[in-house]
């Protein structure tokens, strides 16, 4: 999306209303304007949540999977306390 606000009308309060252009098509030519809006974006942004979506739920799977592996290994509890003191270690360091 621009850096800028698209061309719009704005209204002084006291019944007047100015045509404010953010582009240059539009303050060439009243009728035409070349902004992006943001409704052009929404299929793009579709696009990357349904990813983002399917990379988590890829994430959740594979770590089931790991707890499943690690919960059927004789060592799991010892396992667990590691990971516990890792990050537990991992927020230490993040103070």
């Amino acid at each position: 999306m621009a850096d800028h606000l698209p061309c719009h009308w704005w209204d002084d309060g006291h019944g007047g209303r100015y045509l404010i252009p953010g582009c240059a098509a539009r303050a060439n030519d009243p009728q035409e304007c070349t902004c992006e809006q943001p409704w052009d974006e929404l299929p793009r942004l579709r696009r990357e949540l349904a990813q983002a979506l399917a990379k988590l739920e890829q994430t959740e799977q594979r770590y089931g999977d790991l707890h499943a592996a690690v919960l059927a290994h004789p060592d799991a509890a010892a396992i667990y306390a590691r990971a516990d003191m890792l990050a537990a270690a991992r927020r230490e360091a993040a103070r």
